[in-house]
């Protein structure tokens, strides 16, 4: 086994010289100088990007049918009249105010009895109102997890040599680009998502966006 293997010949004479001189080219200046930056420079290591496939109708599908959803109120309570104002208004009281009788409304000042506690507490707690709840904490979970994903993704038009710069500021940008519609795409949803937390008992038009284009 040889332990000196040749890429090339050991040997060098005018014939070899002569047959060389058609493939001769003149640098340009431009040229010189990449070269002497390219000799000059350490060498670099680029971390792969990998754009995963992402199902983005089956987001843009999952969300849609989120904010079509509403909970048919069970136990209704009069005065809230099935107005969506009214039911926020009731549930930020019961967020703000401690559950005992005889606390003092911050809206009226009348204190609130234990019934009423009570009554709201069985409204907003009902098993219709939870599952809905779930399905959008768990949807604004996955789309924050997505833009993690497209954030992540990133590297440098320094980590290329000078010959290769140029191109790699074309890809970069193309990337950075990219990753601005698809994180415009999430925000989209997250901003839909938190407003259906708002209209639980109503339901919210549907989102109207072309995903095809994510795929250019």
């Amino acid at each position: 086994m040889s332990f000196n293997p040749q890429i090339s010949k050991t040997t060098y004479n005018k014939s070899d010289f002569k047959k060389e001189i058609s493939h001769a080219a003149a640098l340009q200046e431009i040229d010189v100088t990449q070269l002497k930056k390219t000799l000059e420079t350490e060498e670099l290591f680029v971390n792969t990007v990998e754009w995963k496939h992402v199902n983005y109708s089956a987001y843009l599908k999952s969300t849609n049918e989120i904010l079509k959803s509403k909970v048919e109120e069970k136990n209704r309570i009069k005065r809230l009249q099935n107005n969506q104002q009214r039911i926020n208004f009731a549930e930020e009281g019961m967020r703000i105010h401690k559950h005992q009788s005889g606390e003092i409304c911050a809206f009226c000042g009348n204190a609130i009895s234990e019934e009423t506690f009570q009554e709201l507490e069985s409204y907003f707690s009902a098993d219709e109102v939870a599952v809905l709840k779930n399905r959008i904490v768990e949807g604004k979970k996955k789309v924050s997890q997505l833009s993690s994903l497209i954030i992540s993704m990133k590297w440098t038009q320094a980590a290329f040599y000078p010959e290769y710069q140029e191109t790699a500021g074309n890809i970069l940008d193309d990337l950075v680009a990219h990753k601005k519609i698809i994180l415009s795409f999430c925000d989209a949803l997250e901003d839909a998502l938190e407003s259906k937390e708002k209209n639980l008992f109503s339901e919210l038009d549907e989102l109207d966006i072309e995903v095809g284009k994510f795929y250019n």
